[in-house]
């Protein structure tokens, strides 16, 4: 795999594919002596930007979960605006017990 990533631009498309799969699939430890242990980290580097849709941004997985705490957050508020507007208060659950 370091000879690969070492030609990298001028590799045939079954050995970008071979590449890609290494770095998206591999065990760290591999990757590691791999890209560090033979200075090939820009290598590596190149080769996550010019195949974008085999490595998302941070983003494109961090963006659902914020949409998902976002609505968590607003009926979380929409409950809580709703219990002091009742009559009797927030505790009026609370008092009914007795």
């Amino acid at each position: 795999m370091s000879d690969l990533l070492r030609r990298y631009p001028d590799v045939s498309g079954a050995e970008k594919l071979q590449l890609v799969d290494f770095l998206k699939q591999g065990h760290p430890e591999t990757l590691a002596m791999v890209t560090y242990g033979s200075g090939l980290v820009p290598q590596a580097g190149k080769v996550k930007k010019d195949h974008p849709k085999h490595f998302p941004s941070a983003w494109r997985i961090l963006l659902p979960w914020l949409g998902v705490l976002g609505l968590a957050l607003l009926l979380l508020a929409q409950l809580f605006w709703a219990g002091f507007s009742s009559p009797r208060g927030w505790y009026a659950g609370a008092c009914s017990l007795r």
